[in-house]
């Protein structure tokens, strides 16, 4: 068993166990069962247990983060009902189909159902009706500049028809230079304090003939998306929001994304750090949006657990 070479050092040390007193001899194996048994108790939990915990784990994760996509989903959902009420409004489709400007009686009353239905829908910072010709009226709560012709470039256009009458999903936030003026981003809607924004824009259909007659626009703070995950924050848990791939909210967690090397997928996790101080990563796609979830969470003995801060 020792092997030739070994044959003379394992009959000294089996001789030398012999000599040991029975007390000694019954510690000494006592500790060679723990041993075993913890040697044992390690494959078991390497090959099956922490596998089968981690599936676990993969799962739990994943509903977290399909939870919190289904609260931005009901906030979308809540602008969506406000949406139709805006388009079946009378004084708002005389509007539109009026091409008379912002003077007329129609357009009056088409802000003051825009400031009625801001006072059911709370939270949301400005309402814009744009008719074909880019006329436009709001309701606002804050001061906001509008830059009317965004909704005529390509990109725009194009997501608003593949959408057919759905939302797209915009951020409005504009970088500004050395002389407070912006400079570049992606933006239509600026506040007066350059506060970000997230955008719902939607063509506006005649219900008879389905054919566009003009835009609704609303914007809600960014705040909105802390709001989606803030149930779900405990202990060293992390989440944050992409726009394109680009970090606009929460936790910066552009460098744990880019740990994950498929970005194709809807969903996808991986489980970075040493045994013992491993955290779970991930990220989840909207649906029909380029806001991406990413998450980062204390991952020990294949489960999800707070860390005290």
């Amino acid at each position: 068993m020792c092997g030739k070479s070994g044959g003379k050092r394992c009959r000294g040390l089996f001789a030398k166990f012999s000599s040991f007193p029975l007390v000694k001899k019954i510690r000494y194996l006592f500790l060679f069962v723990i041993c075993i048994y913890l040697l044992f108790f390690g494959l078991i939990y390497v090959l099956v247990i922490r596998n089968n915990l981690g599936d676990y784990a993969a799962k739990k994760n994943l509903n977290t983060l399909s939870a919190i996509s289904g609260n931005l989903t009901a906030e979308a959902d809540r602008i969506s009902d406000m949406s139709i009420l805006v388009m079946t409004d009378d004084a708002v489709i005389s509007y539109l189909k009026s091409d008379q400007g912002n003077y007329t009686r129609a357009a009056k009353e088409s802000v003051n159902t825009l400031y009625d239905l801001m006072n059911v829908f709370e939270g949301i910072s400005s309402i814009y009706i744009f008719d074909n010709n880019l006329n436009y009226v709001t309701a606002s709560r804050s001061v906001t500049t509008v830059f009317p012709r965004k909704l005529l470039t390509s990109a725009w256009s194009q997501d608003m028809i593949d959408n057919a009458g759905g939302y797209i999903i915009t951020v409005n936030k504009a970088i500004l230079g050395e002389n407070g003026n912006p400079v570049s981003g992606d933006y239509m809607f600026r506040t007066k304090l350059n506060e970000p924004l997230i955008t719902f824009v939607r063509v506006i259909n005649d219900l008879g003939t389905q054919k566009p007659i003009g835009y609704l626009a609303v914007n809600l703070p960014l705040t909105i998306l802390g709001e989606t995950y803030q149930d779900h924050v405990e202990g060293d848990s992390r989440f944050g929001y992409l726009y394109y791939d680009n970090y606009i909210y929460g936790d910066d967690l552009t460098a744990e994304y880019n740990r994950i090397s498929n970005h194709s997928a809807s969903y996808s996790q991986k489980i970075v750090g040493n045994w013992g101080n491993e955290r779970i990563i991930s990220y989840y796609r909207l649906p029909d949006s380029p806001l991406t979830l990413v998450s980062s969470e204390r991952f020990y003995a294949g489960q999800i657990i707070p860390t005290e801060t």
